[in-house]
């Protein structure tokens, strides 16, 4: 569900953090656990972010990726996507871990 509405929020918000609210509303409204909360929002983000990386890197034939990768000293353009997808997603991964929190400190 938090990949389905990071996708759409993707496309009509030109922000990277947009992703946040989402995760934090729907960790609020729908997660039952922590660690639910915490691994949905993760894993629906990183692969968001992996998949719209891969999306606009492949067709120019990795140019800016690897230009970014020789400025952060990394050995290959993949690692550059492999530490970006886990930035984004722990990102979004304690975004909704805020929200159902905050749901469980409201029901207390």
């Amino acid at each position: 569900m938090m990949l389905f509405w990071g996708i759409i929020a993707y496309f009509l918000v030109p922000y990277w953090w947009s992703i946040a609210p989402i995760s934090f509303f729907a960790a609020f409204f729908l997660c039952k656990t922590t660690p639910a909360a915490f691994w949905s929002g993760f894993a629906a983000n990183a692969l968001l972010w992996m998949l719209l990386i891969l999306f606009k890197t492949l067709p120019n034939e990795n140019l800016l990726a690897n230009k970014m990768s020789q400025l952060l000293f990394l050995p290959h353009w993949v690692l550059l996507v492999i530490v970006s997808s886990l930035i984004g997603g722990l990102f979004s991964g304690l975004s909704s871990l805020s929200g159902f929190l905050v749901r469980r400190a409201f029901n207390k």
